[in-house]
């Protein structure tokens, strides 16, 4: 009995820890996140505005390579800072309005230099 126990104890945990890793994928941004050209693409590093855009409003695959959003909810769940390193990003993109929770919290984009 005190095997079946633990086996059954194990076998959620497991089960637990899986569930926490897709989960982490699918998520609303808040905070802080980079878009470095030369970054590696991660869930809060973007090598474009355009994957910060996709990521943000569904489960497309980005232009850079890295993780999709893997399902709802997207948008944003707290104010958002976009570290824009410095370098060349030549792209012109319309932020849609349609975000979720972007009426409720902030967008900020911070650039780390201007030229021209």
């Amino acid at each position: 009995m005190k095997q079946n126990n633990a086996f059954k104890m194990r076998f959620l945990l497991a089960l637990m820890a899986i569930l926490a890793t897709i989960a982490g994928y699918a998520t609303q941004l808040s905070g802080s996140v980079t878009i470095s050209a030369t970054g590696t693409a991660s869930p809060t590093v973007f090598r474009n505005y355009l994957s910060l855009i996709t990521y943000l409003t569904g489960t497309g695959a980005r232009t850079d390579n890295g993780p999709a959003n893997a399902g709802a909810p997207f948008g944003l769940s707290g104010n958002l800072t976009v570290n824009v390193v410095s370098g060349t990003i030549t792209e012109k993109v319309i932020i849609p309005s349609t975000i979720t929770g972007l009426g409720a919290n902030k967008l900020t984009f911070l650039g780390a230099s201007r030229t021209g």
